[in-house]
C-alpha cells in the first residue's frame, strides 16, 4: 500500500493503529 504508519492516527486502545485506521488513510 505504501502508507507511512507514522502519519496514521491510531484509534485503538492506547492509540494503537487498527486495520480500519490504515484503510481509512489509504482511502484519503
Amino acid at each position: 500500500m505504501g502508507i507511512d504508519l507514522a502519519s496514521v492516527e491510531g484509534t485503538g486502545p492506547n492509540g494503537q493503529i487498527t486495520v480500519g485506521d490504515v484503510r481509512k488513510k489509504g482511502d484519503s
